[in-house]
């Protein structure tokens, strides 16, 4: 698919999914969730607190957008580890033109004040296996295959396709981020 033809429902999806993962994978808060990055910013009893009084006018994505910067910086820290690392593509990694319209459209529904559209809930707080249970409902059964570095899954020719792929390969979740990619000619 071109880049230029990239439609907002993807990337509302792609960027739902993200911000989704990034806030279970905080360990700093109480209880901690899967902890893969030292972060606790979505929480109102941490830095949800603080984020929300320095930025009330963006205040559902201050946190929101903290948490997955963290968790991009870990999928990067992860990818260079890895041979040719701008060749694979992440759930937090889908090369510069597409993360740019990703940022841009991130952008946009800050300004508008959108309401997230996370995929899955967590009304009775984190539960491991109840959102595993969930990603596996949404996304379909995790297939990849377990190689130095992550888990590789076998690319679709759709980019919606992809990001659920993505998604499913996360469980069963590990102590550390299993980064699941595919590789691009």
């Amino acid at each position: 698919m071109s880049v230029l033809a990239v439609d907002l429902d993807l990337l509302d999806l792609i960027l739902d999914w993200q911000m989704t993962i990034a806030w279970a994978g905080e360990a700093n808060c109480e209880p901690s969730r899967l902890g893969w990055w030292r972060t606790d910013l979505i929480d109102d009893l941490g830095g949800g607190d603080l984020l929300a009084r320095l930025l009330p006018r963006t205040k559902v994505y201050a946190g929101w957008e903290s948490a997955r910067s963290a968790a991009i910086a870990t999928d990067r820290r992860a990818r260079q580890r890895m041979a040719n690392p701008d060749k694979l593509r992440t759930i937090f990694f889908w090369g510069f033109d597409l993360d740019e319209k990703l940022h841009d459209r991130l952008a946009a529904r800050k300004r508008l004040s959108e309401n997230l559209k996370l995929p899955i809930a967590w009304e009775d707080g984190f539960d491991r296996e109840a959102i595993a249970k969930q990603v596996s409902d949404r996304c379909g059964e995790s297939k990849y295959e377990l190689v130095a570095g992550g888990r590789e899954i076998r690319r679709s020719d759709s980019d919606q396709q992809n990001l659920l792929f993505l998604v499913a390969a996360l469980v069963p979740f590990d102590q550390n981020y299993s980064m699941p990619f595919y590789l691009i000619a």
